[in-house]
């Protein structure tokens, strides 16, 4: 009887996420994309971060940081590395605020975790960083090898490329275990983790992308993209990757196929885009109190 009573409500439970988990997505995604933006990028050329939208136009967000490379989102705020020195914190109106200031070495990459830490590839020491939420520091991992990129998997373990040859990707647990995923890139820099549970790196010396799987399996996807930096996996599917010599953001059809997406950026660096699992807990979690609320109404009739 017991066990009946118990199959029922996980039943009605999991009913009530599809149903209001569909309803909380769809909310989710109009609110942190009302302009189709698919993504924010860093020009460092000309002191700039754009939104690019998913037709391929785009306009400034802010033009006040200096030289800005690496670029995350989280807890309401974008987190930009400024010209080496410093990280800054940018508001959607464009209010630039410093946030570290000391204690870091040439920054580069930057990812924001979801336990509220933002995580720092500091090139200068060759470690990890990592920030709370009012910028102090700790070191997070040691004995990379001018790491750059930064990328997180749905399971909270970071990805770093090692920019020195042979690059290589490491990936550190959330305990802060250090293995190397895959090796014998050539100048991996910029790395994200796509919507299809794969990573995917720009290799700088060879103008190439890859996908790496997360067992470590690379595969060339792209060839030709001069000086490659950013790379992400557009909301519709689409391989997208940015040429930092040509100023221009690719598709990636095939390996000999890559066709103009949004062009005249100066050195783009890096890219911030949504966190798919960040819809998945958001939407299971207004199930999750819409169900219980509902079971105490239940209770008091």
């Amino acid at each position: 009887m017991i066990f009946n009573d118990w199959s029922r409500v996980m039943t009605q439970l999991i009913d009530r996420i599809k149903k209001m988990g569909l309803v909380a997505l769809l909310v989710s995604m109009l609110a942190t994309s009302a302009d189709a933006v698919d993504m924010f990028l860093s020009s460092t050329g000309n002191n700039t971060i754009y939104r690019v939208k998913d037709d391929g136009s785009y306009s400034p967000l802010s033009t006040s940081i200096n030289s800005p490379t690496g670029i995350t989102f989280g807890n309401g705020l974008f987190f930009v590395n400024s010209g080496g020195t410093k990280i800054v914190s940018l508001t959607w109106d464009g209010i630039v605020t410093d946030f570290i200031t000391s204690g870091i070495s040439n920054p580069s990459g930057l990812a924001y975790g979801r336990d509220g830490f933002l995580y720092i590839a500091d090139s200068g020491s060759n470690t990890i960083l990592k920030a709370d939420s009012n910028g102090a520091l700790t070191t997070f991992a040691t004995g990379l090898s001018n790491p750059r990129g930064l990328t997180f998997d749905l399971q909270g373990n970071l990805y770093v490329t090692n920019g020195i040859s042979p690059g290589s990707i490491s990936k550190i647990t959330p305990g802060g275990v250090r293995t190397t995923l895959t090796s014998g890139l050539n100048s991996p820099y910029g790395i994200s983790f796509g919507s299809d549970n794969n990573l995917y790196v720009t290799t700088q010396a060879d103008d190439s992308v890859f996908s790496v799987t997360l067992g470590g399996v690379a595969t060339r996807k792209a060839l030709g993209i001069a000086s490659p930096t950013a790379v992400y996996l557009a909301s519709n599917g689409e391989l997208r990757a940015a040429s930092s010599t040509v100023g221009t953001i690719y598709t990636v059809f095939s390996v000999a196929q890559i066709t103009p997406f949004a062009q005249g950026f100066n050195s783009p660096s890096f890219i911030a885009v949504p966190e798919p699992s960040t819809y998945i807990l958001g939407f299971t979690a207004v199930a999750l109190l819409g169900f219980c609320r509902n079971r105490k109404l239940q209770k008091s009739k």
